[in-house]
């Protein structure tokens, strides 16, 4: 079926219904999140390393504990300016979502006072203030005050395990040393709401075809198409994208969205104008124009077809021009005899023309050796380790070619 045309009614109503979803997520996360933070409270077991900070400055300044907190927030935001972060509904929603949310489940909560209990209270607690900081965080609508600081790290190239294991534990210390208390329940939340994070996020963030636009869809973190180039029935290229997919998930630099050409379904170039003009006839060309524009990093799965690449990725390649430029590029051949290296090489020229940055570092399955007789998928080490590397590659180019492309005026997203 053809999709109504962008502006149209039936568009405008396509694209609020997910925005509501987000905004529904939004403050499921917030009443979450402030339910965990009264399950630690009652658990008596250690203030979270941030009202450590607070409790710290406040008894050494002389301020009120609240003050003290409303003057952090605020020179936390400044630091928001430097790390390019922006303020959305979410961020002023924390302010009030989460405080009232704290009171009336406070209230609502009895206070253990059996050890097994409070310490049953304290690891809920941290388990879903994890989940909390995922929905919230993953609505794309705006991070919190303090969460700013690791968006923002994370939007640079830092994974957010470490970015907010890194916080947390800087604040913590700072707060001890101005006199805080800790308590086991503060070191287990800063070593643990970190990884919890990472694993969280990603899970919940929005992926850029929901029909958000950028205006409400203000990433966290950058954003990575895999993409399954081959077409043809009874293809190994979903396989390898899902293995590769989940590995780009747990490595925690990236949103993830795995794109089919089968599913894109493009015919062969079409247009009637020259890519660069962007004057696109066919719904196709739009369709596909905003998939690719929303991407921060492209990593192509791809088969070697006749020691070279196959039909639809170069077509795919061919039907855009501004949307694919200053954004690097990774690799996943698999193939026979190379492991779909050749492919990968002949391929490089036409990407590095669309001025797309290839990355050395890639992954190469050879599947003679890597399906077993039922045609399931068996990485083995290198496969997992190669798959590290160039993640890493590419989440460290990401952040510097997306500052490449706003300051060379290359069109935007």
């Amino acid at each position: 079926m053809t999709p109504p045309p962008a502006h149209s009614p039936v568009a405008g109503r396509q694209r609020v219904r997910p925005f509501l979803r987000r905004l529904l997520q939004l403050y499921v996360g917030l009443v979450l999140f402030g339910v965990s933070i009264a399950l630690m409270v009652q658990a008596g077991l250690g203030l979270d390393p941030w009202d450590v900070f607070h409790q710290g400055l406040a008894e050494r300044s002389g301020l009120r504990f609240g003050w003290v907190v409303i003057g952090v927030s605020a020179l936390v935001l400044i630091l928001w300016f430097p790390l390019r972060q922006h303020p959305g509904i979410g961020t002023v929603s924390n302010v009030v979502v989460v405080g009232l949310a704290v009171d009336a489940s406070l209230a609502a909560l009895p206070e253990p006072r059996e050890i097994p209990l409070r310490i049953a209270f304290l690891v809920t607690g941290i388990l879903a203030n994890g989940v909390a900081t995922g929905l919230y965080i993953g609505a794309g609508l705006g991070p919190g005050p303090r969460d700013g600081l690791m968006t923002g790290l994370a939007a640079r190239g830092h994974s957010i395990r470490l970015a907010r294991t890194a916080i947390e534990l800087s604040v913590l210390a700072a707060g001890w040393l101005l006199g805080g208390t800790v308590g086991a329940g503060t070191v287990l939340y800063a070593v643990s709401i970190g990884p919890l994070a990472h694993y969280f996020i990603p899970r919940f963030t929005p992926k850029p075809t929901d029909g958000l636009t950028d205006r409400e869809y203000l990433p966290t973190m950058p954003r990575l198409h895999v993409i399954i180039t081959s077409t043809r029935p009874g293809r190994v290229g979903p396989r390898v994208a899902e293995w590769f997919a989940e590995r780009a998930e747990n490595h925690g630099g990236f949103a993830v969205e795995v794109v089919d050409l089968a599913d894109v379904n493009l015919p062969f170039l079409d247009e009637p104008h020259h890519p660069s003009e962007r004057r696109y006839v066919h719904q196709h060309t739009r369709d596909w124009s905003a998939t690719v524009d929303a991407a921060d990093a492209f990593v192509f799965v791809m088969p070697e077809y006749n020691q070279g690449f196959n039909a639809p990725l170069k077509n795919a390649l061919d039907y855009l021009y501004h949307e694919w430029q200053y954004k690097p590029v990774g690799f996943v051949s698999y193939g026979m005899t190379s492991a779909g290296l050749r492919a990968v090489q002949m391929i490089k020229p036409v990407m590095t023309t669309l001025k797309m940055m290839p990355v050395t570092e890639a992954v190469s399955v050879p599947l003679r050796q890597r399906l077993d007789s039922d045609g399931r998928l068996r990485p083995d080490r290198v496969m997992e380790a190669s798959a590290t590397v160039l993640l890493d590659e590419l989440q460290q180019l990401t952040p510097v070619l997306a500052t490449l492309r706003k300051t060379t005026g290359a069109p935007a997203r």
